[in-house]
């Protein structure tokens, strides 16, 4: 029974940053500017972008290395 409930802990983990990482990049509402990155599937890279501070989606890092731990480093294991 252990072995099954972790891999279903693992695969309900794997399946939430995958498609956290291809969520359409979101500024959010809000007004302000902060530069923040997010995987973009087409390039097949976390990229720049500006977040207004509030809102947005799940597809939002403060560093590059952040984003690319999550969403590229994560798909290849």
């Amino acid at each position: 029974m252990r072995p099954l409930l972790l891999l279903f802990v693992t695969a309900v983990v794997v399946y939430g940053e995958s498609s956290r990482c291809t969520q359409k990049l979101d500024a959010g509402p809000c007004m302000a500017f902060f530069i923040h990155y997010g995987y973009d599937p087409a390039k097949g890279e976390c990229v720049e972008f500006v977040y207004g501070g509030c809102g947005g989606n799940e597809n939002n890092f403060q560093t590059k290395e952040s984003c690319e731990k999550a969403c590229i480093e994560g798909t290849t294991e």
